[in-house]
């Protein structure tokens, strides 16, 4: 039941009994938000002046925090007057905190990135309707440094303002920012999480897997891609093609391994995959291979002269006990394949 009218409950009780001696323990913050949703607005007004306050001695923030989330209870943030820009000031200012060492507080236990992601994700979720939050939104990431607060404004971009116009070329724009490579991957995410319909971001998307200076982005974008668009019928050639031209060992063995688990049942999947167990130049890659063909194709007839012959044949030692060991796991009850690793000579050790 809501409390319409602004005397019906004891102001100051709440203040000084409800909100204040719980305001810094979260376990409380559900049932206090519960409280403002139900109280007249300008009864709320009143505690979120008293929350603000409040001191923060081992400066957590939390009273701003539930001050920000009662301000999401109210269907109308006008209804609590000037208060509401305060409350939302204040959160903003929180994506620039620092600790402030004393003798009173715990500083060292105050996570400085969690409170300014946090702050971040709240005015981007409290205040959504506001016209004013996406173009703050876009200045931290022009400003910030915070590598956390920069990440938390494009996932709230790519989530919140998708259907704005300008979210989409300055999402492609963050995959190309030469000097970070975590915002690179960051934005490669976003895009392949909110745009998967889009035929536009799975090219882009495709060039990016190819272009990107540094291995990490680009393995990033190839396991975004299958989780974006496995079904579209040009994703199975493209990842052979990264599959075997990537420069980096790395991402051809994570493209190689997302063919094994996404398109086992392809027609040409096992040829093409032996080809690579054979022919990749780096052998890591090679045996990864190895390891996955024993597992996935244990019974086609033709994996058992396969592994032996790569166990007798490949010039890596370490490619050579891949299949040894797949023999030794997976033949353990075939007496001829026990009798085979006996005559073997030892891989090199």
């Amino acid at each position: 039941m809501r409390f319409e009218h602004e005397k019906s409950i004891d102001e100051e009780n709440l203040k000084t009994q409800v909100f204040g001696p719980h305001r810094a323990d979260e376990t409380w913050h559900e049932m206090l938000c519960l409280v403002a949703g139900m109280i007249h607005p300008k009864a709320l007004a009143s505690i979120l002046e008293f929350l603000l306050a409040q001191p923060d001695p081992e400066q957590t923030c939390r009273h701003i925090f539930l001050a920000a989330r009662c301000v999401g209870e109210v269907r109308k943030g006008s209804d609590l007057g000037s208060v509401e820009n305060k409350v939302k000031q204040r959160v903003n200012e929180l994506v620039r905190f620092e600790r402030h060492h004393s003798r009173q507080s715990r500083s060292e236990e105050v996570d400085v990135s969690s409170i300014r992601t946090q702050a971040v994700r709240l005015r981007a979720n409290i205040w959504q309707g506001d016209f004013e939050t996406c173009n703050w939104l876009k200045a931290c990431l022009q400003t910030e440094k915070d590598w956390d607060v920069r990440r938390a404004v494009v996932e709230e971009l790519a989530w919140g303002w998708k259907d704005d116009p300008h979210t989409l070329p300055l999402l492609k724009a963050c995959t190309q920012i030469k000097e970070d490579l975590l915002m690179r991957m960051v934005a490669v995410v976003a895009l392949a999480e909110g745009w998967k319909a889009d035929p536009g971001v799975f090219l882009f998307l495709k060039i990016r897997a190819q272009s990107d200076e540094h291995w990490l982005v680009r393995m990033v974008t190839v396991r975004n891609l299958v989780y974006g668009w496995k079904d579209d019928p040009d994703t199975l050639p493209w990842l052979k093609a990264r599959a075997q031209s990537d420069k980096n060992g790395e991402v051809r063995k994570v493209t190689l391994g997302e063919l094994v688990r996404g398109w086992r049942d392809a027609p040409d999947i096992l040829p093409f995959l032996k080809v690579r167990a054979e022919c990749d130049r780096k052998g890591a890659v090679r045996q990864a291979v190895v390891k996955a063909l024993a597992r996935g194709w244990k019974d086609d007839p033709d994996t058992l002269p396969w592994l032996k012959a790569r166990a007798q044949t490949d010039e890596h030692g370490d490619v050579r006990r891949a299949a040894v060991q797949a023999l030794a796991r997976g033949w353990k009850d075939d007496p001829e394949t026990v009798a085979w690793l006996k005559t073997l000579e030892q891989p090199d050790s």
